[in-house]
């Protein structure tokens, strides 16, 4: 199964809504229709590795306004265990800073990024970085995701929301 992180994209008074009372957040995310919601997004288990090509590092040990991509480091309930761990936020504002950068980024880009040895010595998870092509497909795939869910927020000047389970 592993560690698979997840996006909801909400408006302003949405994210104060469940930052006021996180069981709004648990009854949006937990139920059989949140798949269908376009709001939503799941990245599997890329994130790490997507936060390696952001920033040179794990999302564990990120810094920079990159690393806010994943996890923000600002929690919508300390408490709250969205499956491992509290959800992190970025507002609007944020997103659409965050949006700026990496709307930018190109794929050849991050390919100068991918470096295998590198990830596997960091123990970028899911530490499958030993084929090289297909796990930088893999990654790509799921940051061209990521880069449009960013966008529609923005458009709809929404606030992301980060979950890890």
């Amino acid at each position: 199964m592993g560690m698979a992180v997840t996006f909801l994209r909400v408006s302003k008074n949405e994210l104060k809504e469940c930052i006021e009372n996180s069981e709004l957040l648990e009854e949006r995310v937990f139920n059989d229709e949140i798949d269908d919601d376009d709001n939503f997004l799941d990245i599997d288990k890329s994130w790490d590795g997507i936060s390696f090509l952001l920033t040179g590092s794990g999302a564990g040990a990120a810094s920079g306004e990159l690393s806010n991509i994943i996890f923000s480091g600002k929690l919508v309930d300390e408490e709250q265990d969205m499956g491992m761990g509290p959800a992190h936020y970025v507002d609007s504002d944020e997103v659409k800073s965050l949006n700026d950068k990496i709307s930018k980024l190109e794929v050849e880009e991050l390919r100068e990024k991918f470096d295998t040895g590198k990830m596997t010595r960091l123990g970028i998870y899911p530490d499958i970085w030993e084929e090289g092509e297909e796990e930088f497909s893999y990654l790509i795939h799921y940051f061209k995701q990521l880069q449009a869910f960013y966008q529609k927020a923005v458009n709809e000047n929404q606030a992301i929301i980060s979950m890890i389970g």
